[in-house]
């Protein structure tokens, strides 16, 4: 506020050459505008581009979190993410590659987070070799690729949101040049794509799913910076919403998974992921 008492009490400023009145007019803004606006990356680890592109704000999938953007104010799944996260620790010193079991069942019992059971197994069904690649290749559980497939774009391969994000696991231009995926509507190739960022963000949460899938939302930065799950209307609405999908899905595998990390085999859909 002292900056703009400073303007009020000297007007010379309004008369000030254009050159003082351009550096007068920056110093006000670096006084009221947050300092932090560029992206750490660790070593090792891709960010999403979308963190570059639009100020580290989160970004939600394709289908129903955009209207969310941002925002702070009330709504029912705000006030629903509020009762989750006072149920389950969103700080990093609380990270537990275990607590996902709890934590989903939570989400799918508790919360209105409908999740249909047969647009998962759709997905499952549909994409069945891609997502066995992937799943095996990453060490990344099948249910909880098909998880986060369900909520970025309800398995749409063509899906593309309104900050760019593209295709089954919404991957942002930028970010999939870095994972070297060349065309992420390429289903194949999202999923490796996501896939592996999704293992990198597991890696980097010690296997906390909770927090790795708050770092895919709001990438990695925003959670270090928070000491866990940032305070995002929508990146609060989006971990409970993957991981009420997360349950369905692992009721589908011949033995429901424990971890994000467990092999799922899909029998019960009619497609063997083994």
């Amino acid at each position: 506020m002292s900056a703009f008492r400073d303007l009020s009490r000297s007007y010379s400023v309004l008369f000030a050459p254009p050159a003082a009145a351009l550096f007068f007019t920056i110093a006000i803004l670096s006084a009221v505008i947050p300092a932090q606006v560029v992206a750490q990356t660790a070593p090792g680890l891709t960010f999403r581009s979308v963190n570059e592109e639009l100020g580290r704000r989160p970004r939600g999938g394709v289908i129903d979190l955009f209207s969310q953007q941002g925002q702070a104010r009330s709504t029912p799944d705000s006030n629903t993410a509020d009762w989750f996260w006072g149920q389950i620790s969103h700080r990093s010193g609380a990270a537990d590659a275990s607590r996902i079991l709890d934590a989903s069942q939570l989400a799918r019992t508790h919360t209105p987070f409908n999740v249909r059971r047969s647009d998962v197994q759709t997905i499952l069904t549909t994409y069945a070799l891609p997502i066995r690649r992937a799943a095996e290749a990453q060490n990344v559980s099948a249910a909880l690729i098909a998880a986060i497939i369900y909520v970025e774009s309800r398995g749409r391969a063509n899906a593309v949101s309104p900050v760019g994000a593209v295709g089954l696991m919404q991957l942002m231009p930028g970010t999939a040049a870095d994972l070297g995926v060349a065309d992420s509507s390429d289903p194949a190739q999202n999923i490796r794509g996501g896939t592996s960022y999704m293992d990198q963000l597991l890696a980097l949460h010690s296997g906390d799913a909770l927090l790795a899938l708050a770092s895919y939302n709001a990438g990695p930065g925003a959670v270090r910076r928070a000491g866990g799950v940032p305070n995002y209307a929508e990146t609060r609405a989006y971990v409970p919403r993957v991981l009420a999908a997360w349950s369905v899905a692992r009721g589908l595998c011949a033995t429901p998974p424990q971890t994000a990390r467990a092999r799922c085999d899909f029998s019960a859909t009619g497609t063997l992921l083994d």
